[in-house]
């Protein structure tokens, strides 16, 4: 995983980026979590 500083309505936050694996396929831009309509969450391969 790699440490990440972005903002969220202007208040600094700490997010990250990382790597898994499923037995099905994702697709990309798949929005897990909160604030996805943001792109928060986002997942691509």
């Amino acid at each position: 995983m790699k440490e990440v500083s972005t903002s969220l309505k202007g208040t600094p936050m700490l997010g990250f980026l990382g790597t898994f694996s499923v037995n099905f396929a994702i697709p990309d831009y798949w929005g897990i979590g909160k604030s996805v309509s943001r792109g928060f969450g986002t997942v691509k391969r």
